[in-house]
C-alpha cells in the first residue's frame, strides 16, 4: 500500500563544495515512489521536505521505484545508504511494513 507524502534526509556537514549530500523521497500514488540522491543547494537547507525541488538539487540521481524494498536494495552500499537507511526508519514506523 502507498501513502502520499515526502521524506527529505540530508548529511548535516556539508561536502567540499558547500552542497550537502541528501536524499529526498516523494510517495505518490498510484505512479509510485520517486526518489532525488544527490548534492542538495545549501540554498534549500532550511525548506521543508513537501517544498524541496529537483532544481535544489546541484547534481542528482532521479530514480523511480515502485515497491519500498526496491528502494533499500537500490541504495544499499551507495553513498546514499546511510540516508536510505534513516528513511526507511521513518517509512517502516508510517506503512508499519519493510516491505510495502
Amino acid at each position: 500500500m502507498l501513502r502520499k507524502g515526502t521524506l527529505h534526509e540530508r548529511e548535516t556537514e556539508p561536502l567540499g563544495d558547500g552542497t550537502y549530500s541528501a536524499v529526498t523521497m516523494i510517495d505518490a500514488p498510484p505512479h509510485g515512489i520517486l526518489v532525488w540522491a544527490g548534492h542538495l543547494s545549501p540554498s534549500a537547507l532550511d525548506k521543508p521536505a513537501e517544498q524541496i525541488q529537483a532544481e535544489d538539487y546541484v547534481v542528482r540521481q532521479t530514480i523511480n521505484f515502485m515497491a519500498w524494498e526496491h528502494v533499500w536494495s537500490y541504495f544499499a552500499g551507495s553513498q546514499y545508504e546511510d540516508l536510505a537507511r534513516r528513511h526507511r526508519a521513518s517509512v517502516e514506523s508510517l506503512y508499519c511494513t519493510a516491505k510495502d
